[in-house]
């Protein structure tokens, strides 16, 4: 296990080399609390990347399942749970959330649950995902709707780690901006059906 001198001393190399914002953050292993896509989870020792929270997973899990229902009605909630392997309070939560953004309706009742409020052709993954999560982009400095300098750059138009994190921030953006509910519905039918063609026949004697 590195000694934290020695991750220290990495992070003053990576700031000599132009890297010194994130650097220096993540060699004293004091991470910004910003996570616009997940939590922070990077660190030197652990090399681990940040990824999007369980929460918007069983989120985007729930809202493609509505997806493929759209135009049978609601779905009560009970019905996604189970159908998703969602905790039920858990989804609870997050379908008030989503509705409360006006992505979702409901209706109480007989024949009631959560739809929803538009086509899924009309509905972008990453739409979903910023209603979630928040912003995109993997730093505050990258960001398109909530720009923030980080504390200690001195130089927020050239700096290295900007330039590069802006980068990421626009390759997450064309995928899932360009990608809608429908499409992703689309696509994972194909792949069943892709998976389905190529199973092996079994014959029995």
């Amino acid at each position: 296990m590195r000694s934290k001198s020695r991750l220290n001393l990495r992070a003053s190399s990576l700031k000599a080399n132009g890297l010194g914002g994130s650097a220096s953050v993540i060699g004293s292993q004091s991470i910004d609390k910003y996570a616009p896509i997940g939590t922070v989870l990077a660190n030197l020792e652990g090399k681990q990347m940040r990824t999007i929270s369980k929460r918007t997973q069983y989120g985007l899990k729930a809202v493609i399942a509505l997806g493929q229902r759209y135009g049978e009605g609601p779905v009560l909630i009970a019905t996604l749970a189970k159908d998703e392997q969602i905790p039920l309070k858990f989804l609870e939560g997050i379908l008030l959330d989503l509705k409360s953004r006006g992505l979702l309706n409901s209706k109480k009742g007989k024949g009631g649950g959560y739809q929803l409020s538009r086509p899924p052709s009309t509905v972008t993954i990453g739409s979903i995902i910023r209603m979630m999560e928040g912003p995109l982009a993997p730093l505050p400095c990258a960001s398109e709707t909530a720009f923030r300098p980080c504390e200690e750059c001195q130089d927020v138009e050239h700096c290295s780690t900007r330039i590069i994190m802006r980068e990421v921030r626009d390759a997450i953006a064309e995928v899932l901006d360009k990608t809608t509910l429908a499409d992703l519905i689309r696509r994972a039918e194909a792949a069943r059906q892709e998976r389905k063609s190529r199973e092996p026949l079994m014959y029995y004697i």
